[in-house]
């Protein structure tokens, strides 16, 4: 079984590496050139979770038990994916894709999602993070859960320079209820 903290550096790593979704993710908020769409971002991300999996030896599954993707280790299911671009819908992500997860017995859900701050007020990713996390926190509270779950959060924000993109991650447990995993300098907000 993979824990949080695992998967996360697993998903750094393997990101780091990938020149194509690299590529791809500063095409997101370009404003000149080829523009990337959210479908297309969405199959691209898919395609590098599922390899990044098979790297780590899971059998992938797409679009099973009413999630984007999950990782399994013979016939039982270890991790499940979602994908959600509209982060900023913090209770969409939350009655939609975190209730999806919640359905699924594993012991690792996933919720990667993107917070569009660019060209909003002054800490408005920031707000928006905590509103999200504070959401993620409330719904698994309401139901009592045995398995970890991560949130990955990416802003769009200086997306021009793929060296720049970062990631934030929380882990939630029952044990712990919220750490946060990964934070970048307090300059960027």
């Amino acid at each position: 079984m993979i824990s949080a903290e695992e998967w996360f550096d697993q998903f750094l790593i393997s990101f780091a590496d990938d020149d194509k979704v690299r590529k791809a993710y500063g095409q997101m908020a370009a404003t000149h050139g080829p523009r990337m769409t959210t479908k297309r971002w969405t199959a691209l991300m898919l395609g590098f979770l599922q390899r990044m999996g098979e790297k780590m030896d899971y059998e992938i599954s797409g679009e099973m038990l009413n999630v984007d993707m999950v990782w399994k280790k013979g016939r039982i299911v270890q991790v499940a994916i979602e994908h959600e671009n509209d982060g900023d819908d913090v209770k969409g992500v939350v009655d939609d894709e975190v209730e999806k997860l919640q359905l699924v017995d594993c012991p690792l859900k996933v919720l990667i999602t993107y917070i569009v701050a660019k060209k909003r007020k002054h800490r408005y990713f920031n707000e928006t993070l905590h509103q999200l996390v504070d959401a993620v926190l409330d719904r698994i509270s309401a139901k009592p859960m045995t398995s970890e779950f991560l949130l990955l959060v990416c802003p769009w924000r200086n997306a021009e320079i793929p060296e720049d993109q970062w990631w934030i991650a929380h882990k939630f447990s029952p044990s712990v209820k919220v750490v946060e995993l990964f934070r970048p300098p307090i300059g960027y907000s």
